[in-house]
């Protein structure tokens, strides 16, 4: 890489840990923030869900307008509105106050969570978009090793402080405002076609599996690991919140280690298999957390979570990016982002049910089936013949 190439990667990393730090830095104080309000634990997907929703709907808009307007320009409104959301939600105004400030949040990280991706691939092609990918789900990894451990010992302070660690966001954006000069292609073809051009891409059958595998996949991450994990480390083996951070960052560290040697496990397996062995490592780690009898058993579960999550999380764009053509790349991978902000969304609405219905065991063990069946489709369409 030059320097150029050198400088704008490093500035996306910081706009990728940035957006991590959104959710991650939340998850291990999720009981403390009960405990403040008052409010049931099935009740604190909420907090997720306010964060996620706006993804759903302002996802493909920030694809689009990427697409037709450059990438800089929705990264600093992106970041600023992030930036704020995050900032304003250390005040302690309110349940409802709250959950407003995350939404707020939450529609600055609707763009950071493709962004970052899409700039990749424009940046890299071939070996080094590869290696790029890896060097950001490594810092994917590596913000989710750091932030719910600091998560969980600012939450044992005070149940707020957490909420604190996604405002470095806001030295981002000028970091961003003033150095980063990478140039997208444009696209300046009639809107009507732009759109049947997209249209066309969303006809094949691979990127098809890989968006229901995406949503899927952040289903059950979102439902049952980041919601529950530190609730069912409490049940089994009365952890703390500090504890069940630190739980989670192991996770988060492995993911990176094998984020980061990506391009050595291409050469025993291809990506496409690789990424189907994402989602068998998801349900092996749900069941090995859900029947641990033992803290030896639980921990292999931690791994096998951050093996999974270190295979999906680089494969899914730069599979993505193989399919998808430079100048529609902003929306695919926007629409993949939407994907993810639906399965993010709809994982603790449908756990939270799970949990008051059946228990924490129950959550887990069909999160590990939603895995499987995610899986399952995900090999269907990667041996579907595409027809156009």
């Amino acid at each position: 890489m030059d320097h150029k190439e050198l400088k704008n990667l490093l500035l996306i990393l910081l706009v990728t840990a940035s957006a991590v730090a959104g959710v991650s830095s939340i998850a291990p104080a999720l009981p403390k923030i009960a405990e403040h309000f008052s409010i049931h634990p099935e009740d604190t997907g909420f907090i997720l869900l306010s964060f996620t929703l706006p993804g759903i709907f302002f996802s493909a808009m920030w694809g689009i307008l990427s697409d037709r307007i450059g990438r800089k320009r929705i990264l600093l409104t992106s970041l600023m509105l992030f930036s704020v959301g995050g900032i304003l939600s250390v005040l302690d105004l309110g349940f409802t106050f709250l959950l407003a400030m995350r939404f707020i949040q939450g529609i600055g990280a609707s763009a950071l969570f493709s962004l970052n991706v899409i700039v990749i691939g424009d940046l890299f092609d071939g070996e080094k978009r590869a290696i790029a990918m890896g060097y950001n789900a490594a810092v994917i990894s590596g913000a989710l090793a750091l932030f719910p451990f600091l998560g969980g010992i600012l939450s044992e302070i005070k149940w707020n402080l957490p909420f604190l660690l996604p405002s470095f966001s806001l030295a981002v954006f000028f970091l961003v405002a003033k150095y980063f000069d990478a140039q997208a292609a444009v696209n300046d073809e009639t809107f009507p076609i732009y759109l049947s051009e997209i249209v066309r891409s969303l006809k094949n059958k691979h990127i098809i599996g890989i968006l229901i595998g995406t949503l899927l996949y952040f289903m059950v991450q979102y439902g049952a690991f980041i919601n529950y994990f530190s609730f069912l480390a409490k049940q089994a083996f009365e952890y703390s919140s500090s504890m069940s951070g630190f739980m989670m960052a192991v996770s988060s560290v492995i993911a990176a280690i094998v984020s980061y040697y990506i391009r050595k496990f291409e050469k025993i397996l291809s990506y496409k298999n690789l990424y189907i062995f994402s989602f068998i490592a998801c349900a092996a780690s749900y069941v090995f957390m859900a029947f641990a009898l033992t803290p030896f058993m639980f921990f292999i579960g931690i791994l096998l979570f951050g093996m999974g999550q270190g295979l999906n999380m680089p494969l899914t764009p730069l599979l993505i990016s193989v399919y998808v053509p430079e100048e529609q790349r902003g929306i695919l991978m926007s629409i993949n982002c939407t994907a993810l902000s639906l399965g993010q969304t709809t994982g603790p609405l449908f756990f939270g049910i799970l949990y008051k219905q059946l228990g924490l065991t129950e959550v887990f063990v069909v999160g590990g089936a939603i895995a499987l069946f995610a899986m399952l489709l995900v090999v269907v369409s990667f041996n579907a013949k595409n027809t156009t």
